[in-house]
């Protein structure tokens, strides 16, 4: 199977330049709302510990992936 490439610093790049529409309509809760979760949960989600495999991924980053996987109906295989 051939590796495809991927988009470098998508959130950084692509989500953080989206417009407030844009934001509520891909993660269904706009912005401010989204801080205020994230806030609650990233120190439940976050680890800096890694023994073997790949490094985590950034709680912000997980809860984004999270949200889209559940506002839309595509399948898991098109969120990673």
């Amino acid at each position: 199977m051939e590796l495809r490439p991927r988009v470098e610093e998508f959130i950084e790049k692509v989500v953080d330049s989206y417009t407030d529409e844009e934001f509520r309509n891909n993660f269904r809760m706009n912005r401010r709302t989204f801080s205020a979760v994230l806030t609650l949960i990233a120190v439940k989600i976050s680890t800096q510990d890694m023994d073997v495999g790949r490094h985590t991924i950034p709680a912000k980053a997980q809860l984004l992936i999270a949200l889209w996987y559940f506002a839309t109906p595509d399948s898991y295989r098109l969120v990673v």
